[in-house]
């Protein structure tokens, strides 16, 4: 049926769809966090609570992105024999990554770079979070989405500012400027780069883990030394 659509609105289709599968990223574990919370009569946001979002949050984006792909069949789970010089540059990525985005944030926001662990579910959420996130996030961004536009035939420049407005918004909080995590606009390009050569999403993971692990041992250590 597709097939008979005129060429501009089947392109107008696939914005749709490319729209609609990122709300349903940014929507689904929001959704699913608020009807928790309403469950179990949560009404504070403290690292108990964070902690337990964390997984849901995994587990939400997991599904999307299996239950997408089951639908358009996307092959982005393929692991060639890892290379040196990528993973090399993966790591030195992730580290100047983490540079910028500790100075970026401590000089024009020093009230909001005061963060600090204070129990153990704290202690807990950095430890899991930097594995977590890096996975799930990568195989929903870079690469189910990633490869779902590439498929639609949408160009490497349109689909890497796409995907990286979408990481944008996927972690902007409403209440802060929108600036603020200009980090993760930035983060997403340079994963969407590295995809696009090496065609392998292991390496845009370790972007990712890099930049986060560093940040959670910057608040591991402090923890532990107390």
């Amino acid at each position: 049926m597709i097939k008979n659509i005129p060429d501009v609105f089947k392109k107008v289709l696939y914005w749709f769809s490319v729209l609609l599968f990122m709300i349903l990223e940014l929507a689904g574990p929001v959704m699913i966090i608020v009807i928790m919370r309403k469950i179990f009569h949560i009404y504070s946001y403290g690292e108990e609570f964070i902690l337990a979002a964390l997984p849901v949050i995994s587990i939400t984006t997991l599904a999307i992105v299996f239950a997408l792909n089951k639908y358009e069949h996307i092959n982005f789970l393929h692991f060639p024999k890892l290379r040196i010089q990528p993973l090399i540059v993966s790591i030195i990525f992730g580290a100047l990554m983490w540079i910028f985005s500790h100075f970026y944030n401590a000089i024009l926001f020093p009230e909001l770079h005061n963060e600090t662990i204070r129990s153990i579910y704290g202690l807990a959420y950095y430890i899991l979070c930097p594995f977590l996130a890096a996975i799930t996030e990568e195989m929903f961004f870079r690469g189910w989405l990633l490869g779902y536009m590439e498929k639609k035939s949408f160009s490497k420049i349109t689909i890497t500012l796409t995907i990286s407005t979408g990481f944008f918004l996927f972690h902007w909080i409403p209440f802060n400027p929108i600036y603020l995590r200009i980090d993760t606009f930035i983060l997403s390009i340079l994963t969407c780069c590295m995809f696009f050569k090496t065609r392998d999403l292991r390496y845009s993971i370790l972007i990712h883990l890099t930049a986060n692990s560093i940040t959670s041992m910057t608040l591991i250590i402090p923890y532990l030394l107390r």
